[in-house]
């Protein structure tokens, strides 16, 4: 069964999706949503504020919510990244045959939490993962292995963009902005569990979003039981 966890805290944002009863109400119900939106960062630098790409400000708001009062290990895991800052890269190496330095290091994979790290002065690991599938599970079996190397507490955040022009969106692809982080701690029973199994990812699921299908049993707004989107893993709740 492996590490057995709790969560201790989480947050998410969306379009129209802010609060705790939102999200459990949407996760009941789920309704189309508007592709994005800007969330505040009020607690971030201005001077580093406008570096802030608007997924990652979406990333940031939702670590802020779950960070405890110490220093936290955090895993950030996202399918694209800032894939438009990339497609607006890769235009203008296209016509000037160069990149802007700035653009460049605010567009890599880990810019949001290399931006957390300076805006809070924490030099506490974070990790930053890229995962075309399983998302959450491979951010949670990262944030497991902290754990079980004995961290007592661990962050995650997971967030997606919709795919930008020109790029085409592949089979999966999440239509709106979103982010949600929780906080981990390991616990001798009880909780929640992430397993390695065999078999088939579960079909007619009505929230249509692997990550935030996560999200909802660790939120507690579903069944005990879960199938990951390739059906490789399986997370349950332990009651």
């Amino acid at each position: 069964m492996g590490l057995q966890f709790a969560v201790d805290s989480w947050a998410a944002l969306a379009p129209g999706l802010s609060t705790q009863q939102q999200w459990l109400d949407w996760f009941r119900q789920p309704q189309p949503l508007a592709r994005e939106f800007a969330a505040d960062l009020a607690w971030v630098p201005a001077a580093l504020r406008r570096r802030v790409s608007p997924l990652g400000r979406a990333a940031l708001n939702v670590l802020a919510a779950c960070q405890p009062t110490g220093q936290c290990p955090a895993v950030f895991v996202s399918r694209y990244g800032d894939l438009e800052a990339v497609a607006g890269l890769l235009a203008q190496l296209h016509q000037e045959g160069g990149v802007s330095p700035m653009g460049f290091s605010l567009a890599v994979h880990n810019a949001a939490m290399g931006i957390y790290s300076i805006a809070r002065n924490d030099r506490t690991t974070t990790t930053s993962l890229a995962a075309n599938q399983d998302l959450a599970e491979a951010a949670c079996c990262e944030a497991l292995g902290w754990l079980a190397a004995g961290e007592p507490q661990v962050l995650v955040v997971c967030c997606a963009d919709p795919v930008p022009a020109p790029y085409q969106p592949t089979a999966g692809a999440e239509p709106f902005r979103h982010a949600w982080a929780c906080r981990l701690r390991a616990v001798q029973s009880g909780g929640f569990s992430l397993s390695v199994v065999d078999g088939e990812p579960a079909a007619g699921e009505a929230i249509g979003f692997p990550g935030l299908r996560a999200l909802s049993l660790l939120a507690g707004a579903r069944r005990s039981e879960l199938r990951s989107e390739t059906g490789r893993y399986l997370w349950r709740r332990h009651d």
